[in-house]
């Protein structure tokens, strides 16, 4: 199938006065904001899925439609990871920052939403993953799911909304090739170690107990407050990709690893060895049939819960009409706990590269692995909380049966203070904001998982806090992060 007629999307030209490298990390900046925008609402819409409506026999099949989009996210982690791995080897400020409100640019794979899944966010999913032709030796069934994504798009009257997550990654890839451009002096092969491996962040993915994960020597009464990840890796297998790099080679292979994770029958071309991995496009393609013959069938069934499009606890887009205002007191309360640990999450994120940049002693590599703990530790805290969410009302009236949902709202900045003891402060100071939440959301919800998880969150936060004195005592700086 040939969609030679669909208009690939632009990128910004490089500005006078902005040199190649510039320009490279502009772009890699972008393709760090695709990574983390795909992945929070890939999240989202897994997390809106199953619900007691969800008939008995068709459980199963929801799960595993679940089950894909949260692998699907995982990988996006890698993506994001290793982007800001190729940032750190060309000499750029690592990117984990992402645009707060529904937006579309000619770049982003399709506007970015919050929205529970059904045929209109699925079809989106697949054309953005969808390889530019598909290959003559193609199914005659992914032909088919293609050619009806197309024609539901209507492309190329939507080429301006819905892209190929590849373009960005081709003109990177053509941009890194380029010794012209790109110099070989600009892959700084000692930053290599800096950067995050496969060892530190990729096994993070594994199911794991959000209490265990953020605190090792935690007291073992805490240790399974949550117990296994609630839906099992897929059994076919899937890959998490960190890709680590000292040089262009490195650079370009990474890169084409990336592309190629969405497009099967680009894998070969790539170079890379898939095994049995199914694409991205392979399992957007197998959720698209199954949400097909559901709406196909005599009697249509729910297959995801009620949650608003863009949940906002942010009183000031009360009355936006692009977001759904979480009226309900006990979840808007809910929903500003889920944004403290998301904003958690992306500053520890941020703050383990810059500790990756300094000493790499047997301390040093402690402190980075205790903090990845951390990191691991807030996105089961946000599953958690996310959990909650969409099982909760929208609104104080009980026949709206609008659930709340994860807002996902950027805080105000991702940049860290100057020193790394106001670092530690800073961070010291979000887990004692998320303790004083929690306590007062245990007087608020008193249903027993609410208050189970509750609890152990406000057991870690406190641990944290006293982890994070003694790395001030061991800095050699005081309770307010001043040296002494």
């Amino acid at each position: 199938m040939k969609r030679s007629a669909v208009k690939p999307s632009s990128h910004p030209d490089r500005a006078p006065g902005m040199s190649w490298r510039d320009y490279l990390c502009m772009l890699l900046g972008i393709g760090a904001e695709i990574e983390h925008a795909q992945l929070v609402q890939y999240l989202f819409a897994a997390y809106s899925l199953g619900g007691d409506q969800v008939p008995a026999a068709k459980r199963h099949e929801v799960r595993r439609w679940q089950d894909m989009l949260l692998t699907i996210a995982r990988e996006e982690m890698g993506h994001l990871v290793s982007v800001q791995n190729l940032l750190t080897l060309v000499g750029g400020p690592v990117c984990f920052n992402r645009r707060n409100i529904p937006f579309d640019t000619d770049y982003f794979p399709f506007p970015f939403q919050l929205r529970a899944l059904d045929m209109e966010t699925i079809t989106r999913y697949v054309y953005a993953e969808m390889p530019p032709e598909m290959p003559s030796d193609a199914s005659a069934e992914d032909v088919r799911v293609a050619n009806a994504v197309v024609r539901r798009l209507k492309v190329p009257e939507s080429a301006g909304r819905v892209h190929h997550v590849g373009t960005l990654y081709e003109k990177l890839i053509e941009l890194v090739g380029d010794e012209s451009r790109i110099p070989d002096e600009t892959f700084r092969a000692g930053t290599y170690g800096a950067q995050a491996s496969f060892a530190e962040w990729g096994k993070g993915y594994m199911p794991e107990t959000a209490a265990t994960l953020a605190n090792p020597s935690l007291d073992p009464k805490l240790r399974r407050p949550y117990g296994r990840d609630a839906v099992a890796m897929e059994d076919r297998k899937a890959t998490v990709v960190v890709a680590q790099m000292a040089t262009r080679t490195d650079a370009l292979a990474g890169l084409r690893q990336i592309a190629a994770q969405g497009e099967a029958p680009h894998l070969a071309a790539a170079n890379v060895d898939s095994g049995d991995e199914p694409s991205h496009f392979d399992r957007f393609a197998e959720i698209w049939r199954g949400i097909e013959a559901r709406d196909a069938a005599r009697k249509p069934w729910a297959y995801a819960r009620d949650v608003a499009a863009n949940p906002t606890a942010n009183p000031d887009l009360r009355r936006s009409p692009r977001h759904s205002w979480i009226e309900s007191e006990t979840s808007r309360s809910w929903a500003q706990l889920f944004n403290l640990r998301y904003r958690m999450a992306l500053m520890w994120m941020t703050f383990w590269f810059r500790l990756s940049g300094g000493d790499s002693g047997a301390a040093s590599r402690r402190l980075r692995g205790m903090v990845l703990h951390r990191i691991f530790g807030e996105m089961y805290n946000m599953k958690t909380c996310a959990g909650i969410l969409v099982r909760s009302p929208l609104t104080a009236d009980r026949a709206d049966p609008r659930r709340a949902g994860p807002p996902f709202e950027m805080p105000y900045t991702l940049v860290l203070p100057e020193s790394d003891a106001d670092c530690w402060v800073f961070h010291r100071e979000l887990l004692r904001e998320s303790t004083s939440l929690c306590a007062d959301l245990l007087r608020a919800d008193r249903a027993p998982d609410s208050a189970r998880a509750l609890t152990v969150m406000q057991a870690v936060d406190s641990q944290g806090i006293e982890w994070i004195d003694r790395v001030l005592a061991g800095l050699g700086a005081g309770r307010e992060g001043v040296r002494r």
